[in-house]
């Protein structure tokens, strides 16, 4: 460590066992706390994947998190690493096991919990390291061995104080993916889809999409037609009247948006969906992947991960897709997260500003995974030739706004505004207003 000028006054041990380890920080004039899944001595009993829920260290900071041969034994490494960006002042020491080559999310030989990537793919080493500690640059990274240690110094990245600000505020929930609960209800599910000139995508997609989604009963497609000119209206009513007329499909027509805004046509999907859950369903996509094996389709899918918790839940693909497919408890979205932030306008950050609102919440993101996407290949001037202005600039105003609201922890949207408002045609005859 001194050899890559890793120093600061206070340290924490991590999967530390008993005090040798504090101690010898000790000696060497630092102020060293130390915990493990069991005390012993002055170590704190302290799950390391659970460090901001416990009661001494949420409110801590080090300069130096240290980890000798204990990264191996945490099965929530997410979990980990949100304490880590929390606590972590300065460097992260740590060292440990290399599976060489083992796939990632085994068990082999005598590891007790589940190997993460950083430790299994030693050719792309220092990139997987950066992909999971992506708050930390690297100042060293090592393999020893014939690939079987490994040794790495991480050091915190200077952010502004905005960031250090909303990064305090705001900590990332995933689910710990196992099933603990059976299931006992078959939630009500709406699959949204907001349409502005994208028939062509939708008439293969929408048919397609209804028949991978059968053994679900408790479903409903609620199409969103934007103030479509290619047609819409006619298809749906050519092809779809037997699925409206069942109650499979709900389909709504709006003549008022000269332009598309992601923000509004979604909240107007989610208000007038009928469903327990709200998510979205791009008309480019289909719920089910060309190339992967399922054993149950998409609706089915997602009931079950509602069926482990029954509220405050984001529905993701995956915990880096933070856009295009979420979903939520529809309650929830209407009166904790207030809808899609309307002052996000045109296109761009808005399933990201939702996202982090909903973390700040104390939201938690369950995933489904790519086994159950697909998708027509749509090229960016094709989405963006139903924008007022080009995507990547309301993109950055977009962010700039929701930056702004999350420092100030302003996690619910659209207070005191009628959102979500339209005049609609349901299904080619009933006139409403939300």
């Amino acid at each position: 460590m001194q050899q890559f000028g890793v120093c600061g006054k206070n340290i924490l041990c991590v999967g530390a066992r008993d005090d040798s380890e504090a101690n010898f920080f000790r000696k060497l004039g630092m102020e060293a706390d130390g915990i493990d899944l069991y005390s012993s001595g002055k170590i704190i009993e302290c799950d390391m994947s659970k460090m901001l829920e416990h009661p001494y260290l949420k409110n801590k900071e080090y300069d130096i998190i240290f980890a000798s041969d204990s990264l191996e034994h945490c099965a929530d490494l997410c979990g980990f690493i949100q304490g880590l960006n929390k606590l972590c002042k300065n460097y992260f020491v740590c060292f440990g096991p290399s599976a060489n080559g083992a796939l990632e999310g085994i068990n082999i030989d005598n590891w007790d919990c589940a190997i993460h990537k950083f430790m299994t793919d030693n050719s792309n080493f220092a990139k997987n390291l950066l992909d999971a500690f992506c708050q930390f640059d690297i100042v060293t990274s090592q393999l020893d061995r014939g690939g079987k240690k490994l040794f790495f110094i991480l050091k915190k990245k200077m952010t502004s104080r905005k960031e250090s600000k909303m990064s305090s505020m705001i900590y990332p929930k995933f689910w710990d993916a196992t099933f603990k609960y059976p299931i006992s209800k078959n939630y009500k599910i709406s699959f949204c889809i907001t349409c502005m000139n994208r028939l062509d995508n939708l008439r293969k997609t929408l048919p397609v999409n209804i028949k991978d989604n059968k053994d679900y009963p408790n479903l409903e497609f609620v199409i969103i037609d934007y103030n479509s000119i290619d047609g819409l209206w006619d298809w749906m009513k050519d092809n779809m009247l037997h699925e409206i007329e069942s109650g499979k499909v709900s389909y709504y027509r709006t003549t008022e948006p000269k332009y598309f805004n992601m923000s509004h046509s979604r909240n107007i999907a989610f208000k007038v969906a009928t469903g327990d859950i709200v998510n979205n369903l791009d008309a480019d996509n289909y719920t089910k992947s060309s190339n992967k094996e399922i054993s149950e389709c998409w609706a089915l899918y997602l009931n079950r991960l509602a069926n482990q918790q029954n509220e405050k839940v984001i529905f993701a693909k995956g915990k880096r897709k933070m856009h295009g497919r979420i979903g939520f408890y529809k309650k929830d979205f209407i009166e904790l997260l207030g809808g899609y932030d309307e002052d996000l306008l045109g296109y761009g950050h808005d399933d990201h500003d939702l996202v982090q609102r909903a973390w700040g919440l104390g939201f938690s993101m369950f995933w489904w995974g790519g086994q159950y996407i697909d998708r027509i290949h749509t090229s960016r001037n094709e989405k963006g030739s139903n924008l007022e202005r080009g995507w990547k600039i309301t993109e950055d105003e977009n962010k700039k706004k929701s930056e702004s609201n999350l420092v100030n922890g302003l996690f619910k949207a659209n207070e005191g505004k009628h959102w979500g408002k339209a005049n609609l045609i349901k299904n080619f005859s009933e006139e409403i207003l939300i």
